[in-house]
């Protein structure tokens, strides 16, 4: 990800106020210097952007926020009241910390617009430089923008040519960076290049005194020619008029036009838009920067995980003949980061993404820590081998690189996304290998941690316990979740908010989740073989889980290992999920939903719940987290955000509601009240083993809690 400290330096460096805003609270985020200065804010912490840029008490109303998007700047105008300054504002959204935010940038054109009253008369200039103006703030491109401007400047003058030149100083020259030519004129960029810019010393004096350098007539009589009109006459130039270009008060390059027949005497429009040129220029390149950073990791130089998602889109559109991927793990990154530093873990990271770019070239992706991504298209399978070869024996020569890596190659029709999985497979059997000869004390933690998991399950430390889930209306368990306990030793139970975190940061939590679902699906098969009904039971899967590859694909396999219906597995997520990338999160629960499993989120309304995760997913189920009915006997808020939360599912079309964490009989009757469809608590019965549950529920549905 882009650093956001580099982010907020290269802000504080540009000219222009910039401030960012959360479009759905106003809560002003950051402010750069300029802006702070100028508005006296010191800390904007718990202010809204209107009180402190508007000085005004509720939203702006003329606010832009439902005219943003994040592909284009919206472009405006406004007098500030509060500094009475004129602004040109762009505007556009974008993520900030996983807050969706405004970020205006506000160029001062006040000393401008001033100036241009003087030249109101002339409606002529001012249409045309505010044509130049569009063109810089609307087209994309700055290349394109630069050209289109160059056009307009130079048919209103009706010039053979329009131009810029830039300044290498540390090269002493100048060249030819943008032209437009008419149609009759043939151009010069290619031969302008390189030109030492002693030749312009003089230019550069008179830019320096009047602010512009004017050339009438190279065949008169003028006899203090410079050393550059010889370059000027061989080009067919009589007069010449340009403007300098400043960055920090220092010349940076001209503005000019060869042989123009109009206005001839006026600068206005060239003064005035060189101050255009230079601030767009000067913005839109530190923003191409910004772009540039954003997709590539910073400690490499490869393509981040911004970037190979955006390669593979590409990809999607198109299509190769044929690709070779390799899918590469550093080994005992973690381990040689405790034992030698991080300075040592980066120099392995650096090599192997060195040796990595020597084979594949630009097709190198850094997608995690210490993961790579390797792409060779359109590459036949005797070249793709030959690389693979290549690339075994420069790991084997760089003795410090300890990887694992496996590789796949395919023609024709198929599909990138089961590449990429197939090589992740090849290389996790690959890293066995690396695991098994590491197992007397030199094994990654990671690994270390994963082995003991597995060794644990196996050895039945860990249990499976369900907790019906009953219809408030006729006291009927009509289904079940599965949660898991450990068992020491001793035969103590420790419950999961002692491990299932810990799993979670290690990213090994899927041997947990597949292997409640295992076990929830070996009940089901032998509660049909008891000739029980079977109700549905849920399994809680990990958002860590949810983002393996193909991992619905697991989940039907498993189920159907048993011969279970789809139907009677309810996967059940929290809000995290909405952490993944929208599209990923979409097509997820598409794809589960597809497979015939229900699913439910849980959780809803802990801490700071995301609504807008109800807009992307269709689920059958939202489960009410615990925290909201501790207190609704005796809170009336707690009473009103939990009908409202209800109310939420029964306007979102068949979303069932069930409520979590019931105790009591008077919050029972609550909830029937509130026409909640299901619950789920003590006061209906602990979460119990199998054969508890089974002796309990199985044969009487009904469930009869002691009298509170």
């Amino acid at each position: 990800m882009l650093n956001q400290e580099l982010v907020l330096t290269i802000m504080n460096e540009i000219e222009d106020l910039i401030y960012v805003a959360d479009v759905n609270t106003y809560d002003l985020l950051y402010m750069n210097e300029k802006g702070s200065r100028l508005f006296g804010i010191t800390d904007f912490r718990n202010k809204k952007c209107y009180e402190a840029l508007q000085n005004r008490s509720d939203p702006c109303p003329f606010c832009t926020n439902s005219r943003l998007n994040m592909d284009s700047f919206y472009i405006w105008e406004f007098m500030n009241p509060v500094v009475d300054r004129y602004y040109l504002l762009k505007d556009k959204l974008l993520l900030w910390n996983g807050r969706t935010v405004r970020i205006e940038i506000c160029t001062d054109i006040t000393d401008k617009q001033l100036a241009t009253k003087t030249i109101e008369r002339k409606l002529q200039i001012e249409e045309i430089l505010l044509q130049c103006i569009r063109d810089l703030s609307t087209e994309p491109n700055i290349d394109v923008a630069v050209n289109q401007l160059l056009q307009t400047i130079g048919e209103f003058h009706r010039a053979d040519r329009a131009y810029i030149f830039e300044f290498d100083y540390s090269n002493a020259i100048i060249n030819n960076t943008y032209e437009w030519c008419s149609s009759t004129v043939t151009p010069q960029l290619d031969n302008l290049q390189n030109v030492p810019i002693e030749l312009i010393d003089h230019w550069i004096r008179q830019f320096k005194s009047t602010g512009h350098f004017y050339i009438s007539s190279l065949d008169g009589t003028d006899k203090k020619r410079g050393p550059e009109y010889d370059v000027l006459a061989a080009q067919n130039i009589d007069s010449l008029m340009a403007t300098p270009l400043y960055d920090d008060g220092k010349i940076i390059g001209f503005l000019g036009i060869d042989n123009p027949k109009a206005y001839t005497s006026d600068f206005s429009l060239l003064e005035s838009i060189t101050y255009f040129i230079q601030t767009d220029v000067k913005k839109r390149k530190i923003l191409q920067r910004l772009e540039h950073l954003s997709y590539t990791d910073a400690l490499t130089g490869l393509g981040n995980r911004n970037k190979y998602i955006q390669f593979l889109h590409k990809m999607e559109e198109g299509h190769p003949k044929s690709v070779g991927i390799v899918f590469l793990d550093i080994n005992g990154l973690k381990e040689a980061n405790d034992k030698y530093g991080h300075d040592y873990g980066d120099q392995l990271i650096v090599k192997t993404a060195d040796i990595l770019n020597t084979v594949f070239n630009d097709n190198v992706f850094r997608i995690g820590g210490d993961e790579f991504i390797a792409f060779g298209l359109d590459i036949a399978r005797e070249a793709f081998d030959r690389d693979i070869g290549r690339l075994h024996r420069l790991f084997d020569d760089e003795e410090s690189c300890n990887v694992s890596f496996g590789s796949t190659w395919k023609s024709d029709d198929f599909d990138v996304g089961d590449l990429i999985s197939y090589a992740d497979r090849l290389m996790y059997i690959n890293k066995q290998s690396y695991y098994s000869s590491t197992k007397h004390g030199n094994l990654s933690y990671r690994a270390d941690m994963t082995v003991k998991l597995l060794a644990a399950i196996k050895e039945g430390e860990y249990l499976i316990h369900l907790q019906p889930k009953v219809n408030l209306k006729t006291m009927e368990v009509c289904a079940a979740e599965a949660l898991v306990r450990r068992q020491d030793a001793t035969g103590k139970l420790i419950m999961p908010s002692r491990f299932i975190p810990f799993f979670e940061e290690e990213s090994i939590i899927r041997h947990i989740d597949l292997y409640v679902l295992e076990n929830v699906c070996k009940l089901l098969s032998e509660w049909k073989s008891r000739e029980y009904e079977c109700i549905p039971i849920s399994v809680n899967l990990s958002r860590i889980t949810l983002m393996e590859d193909g991992i619905v694909e697991k989940l039907v396999n498993v189920c159907d290992k048993y011969e279970i219906p789809h139907s009677l597995i309810d996967i059940e997520v929290t809000e995290s999920i909405s952490k993944m990338e929208t599209s990923t999160l979409i097509s997820l629960s598409k794809s589960i939903k597809s497979a015939g499993f229900s699913l439910s989120l849980d959780d809803f309304g802990s801490q700071y719940s995301d609504f807008a995760i109800l807009t992307l997913i269709d689920f059958d189920m939202i489960k009410i987290d615990k925290q909201l009915i501790d207190e609704i006997e005796n809170n009336e808020k707690s009473r009103i955000l939990l009908k409202h939360s209800i109310n939420i599912c029964r306007e979102m079309n068949r979303v069932a509601s069930l409520a979590e964490g019931i105790e009591t009989e008077k919050q029972h009757l609550l909830l029937k009240e509130f026409n909640c469809n299901f619950g789920q608590g003590y006061y209906y019965s602990r979460p119990v083993d199998v054969k508890t549950f089974e002796k309990t529920f199985m044969s009487d549905r009904i469930v009869r809690p002691a009298k509170s």
